[in-house]
């Protein structure tokens, strides 16, 4: 089995395609490496990337060092930028098996008993899919047999006294710092140094990963467009649409690497998967936008043929009858009570014509606005929302009032542009009070401090002197809510007019403030 096959070169690489495939980007000026070293019949060529392979045009010998690698075959890469004299590269890992899954746990690579490093912890583990120290999962990668493998001696190794940088056999100065090396050439036999690669030459089909050298720079981009391309996996849709799935999982499955990659690689996915769920989301949002405009302008419909309707049937009965004219009850048609409780079911039942800006000027906004909220407020015909109550806080105010617009929605801070100019449109005028809490109100004259205050007065001297008022036995005789009514008092006591008792547990009992206007003689 060959990791790469060879390919001719000397043909342009837009008839090297296959049916189906597509190229995506091309580089210059690159070499290859064979794991750590470099292939040395791969060192001067142009690398292309397709939909489906990786394509290496060699610039010596284009027709007979030209290979191809297929994407598939790649389960992980890397990018490195380079460091002074060292250029860019991108790291391929590359799958173990491709042409056939293992038939029993000796021929699973993840059992079987060899010696393995974990990528996590850097400890040597023999055989096993956990490590025995951090109990991470190994790499699918197998890696080959210390005990077989060659491992240079330190005699053999070509160490860099400056920098401690391991360098070829062969170089007489270091990669990294340029600093001169005492060159082992002599004392490495030569079983270790490397001998030509046979022509035609491929790359070493145990290898476990390969390296492309970006010489004059493009790494960015170039890396860029191959990650989209393993991430597209256009194979797998080719093979899915004709029938076929690769015979190997790896080949359709996101690889993770353990470490701190795998973690980076797994919050990019994360986030990308997020993203596309917001995407998804906002395009649901803006098709029900849609949705609810046509409902909307329906219910409007459905109202204004039922308000007609019943014009008539009114003009009609004071016609036959001028008795009847004042007389409002009648009995409304089945079909008509259906319409009513679907619009009032899906709260469309009270919508208003909405007044928008591109309808009156910028000076007039805010009063039309004011004038609109007041038939909500008030209304007309039917009950307002403050028709039968004097205080209404003004969140509740600013949702009633967009549910009655329909899909027109007003920010809190137009509601607020508004309110200075509604005392002009209602009657009794309604105005905007705000207590020191934050909390702040619509309400009628009847619900002013000064107001307020007088019928609390009220309410101590027709309670007997033996007891005061909570705070829950003033809301339940205003008809508030408790909170509402505690902030009201709360005001009331500012003033001077009432004050508290706190008794057990910190319960409060309001009493009419004596104090006020006594003069203390000292004594």
């Amino acid at each position: 089995m060959n990791r790469a096959n060879q390919i001719n070169g000397s043909i342009p690489v837009p008839a090297l395609l296959l049916d189906g495939e597509d190229l995506v980007a091309s580089q210059d000026t690159v070499g290859l490496y064979d794991g750590v070293h470099k292939s040395a019949h791969h060192q001067s060529g142009s690398i292309h990337v397709t939909s489906h392979r990786l394509l290496y045009i060699d610039y010596a010998s284009p027709d007979r060092n030209s290979i191809a690698l297929p994407l598939h075959l790649i389960s992980e890469s890397e990018h490195y930028a380079g460091f002074l004299r060292s250029s860019p590269k991108v790291t391929l890992f590359l799958n173990n098996n491709t042409d056939a899954t293992p038939d029993g746990p000796g021929d699973d690579p993840l059992v079987a008993t060899d010696v393995w490093v974990c990528e996590t912890c850097d400890e040597r583990n023999t055989g096993g899919v956990a490590c025995s120290l951090c109990g991470m999962k190994r790499n699918s990668v197998r890696t080959p047999n210390r005990n077989n493998a060659h491992t240079p001696s330190p005699e053999q190794q070509n160490v860099c006294p400056a920098c401690t940088f391991i360098n070829t056999p062969f170089a007489k100065k270091c990669e990294i710092c340029e600093t001169p090396l005492a060159s082992s050439a002599s004392s490495v036999s030569a079983s270790t140094s490397r001998t030509d690669t046979p022509e035609p030459s491929v790359l070493n089909p145990h290898t476990a990963f390969i390296k492309i050298s970006f010489r004059q720079g493009g790494d960015k981009a170039f890396y860029t467009l191959l990650k989209r391309c393993l991430h597209a996996k256009a194979w797998v849709t080719q093979e899915s649409r004709s029938g076929n799935r690769p015979s190997t999982s790896s080949a359709s499955e996101p690889y993770l690497r353990s470490g701190i990659h795998g973690i980076l690689q797994g919050v990019d996915l994360e986030a990308k998967t997020q993203e596309d769920n917001v995407s998804s989301a906002l395009l649901d949002l803006e098709a029900f936008m849609i949705k609810a405009r046509d409902m909307v302008a329906l219910a409007s419909t459905f109202n204004a043929k039922l308000a007609a309707q019943e014009e008539e049937e009114a003009r009609l009965r004071a016609t036959r009858n001028p008795y009847l004219q004042n007389q409002t009850s009648m009995v409304e048609p089945e079909e008509a009570k259906f319409i009513r409780g679907s619009l009032a079911s899906l709260g469309l039942e009270g919508t208003v014509k909405a007044v928008t800006q591109d309808m009156v000027s910028q000076r007039e906004w805010p009063e039309s606005l004011a004038k609109e909220l007041a038939g909500v407020l008030q209304g007309g015909k039917k009950e307002g929302l403050m028709k039968e109550r004097g205080i209404v806080g003004l969140d509740e105010i600013w949702g009633s009032w967009n549910r009655a617009r329909g899909v027109a929605l007003l920010p809190p801070s137009t509601l607020l542009l508004a309110l200075p100019y509604l005392p002009q449109y209602t009657i009794p005028p309604i105005r905007l009070r705000a207590f020191k809490s934050g909390l702040r109100v619509l309400h009628t004259p009847e619900y002013t401090s000064s107001a307020f205050t007088s019928r609390l007065n009220q309410l101590f001297s027709s309670t007997p002197e033996s007891g005061g008022l909570t705070t829950l036995s003033i809301a339940q005789k205003e008809k508030m809510s408790i909170g509402l009514a505690q902030e009201m008092i709360l005001d009331v006591e500012m003033e001077g007019s009432v004050s508290r008792d706190e008794i057990r547990e910190g319960e409060i009992v309001w009493w009419p403030n004596v104090f006020t206007g006594y003069e203390w003689d000292g004594h």
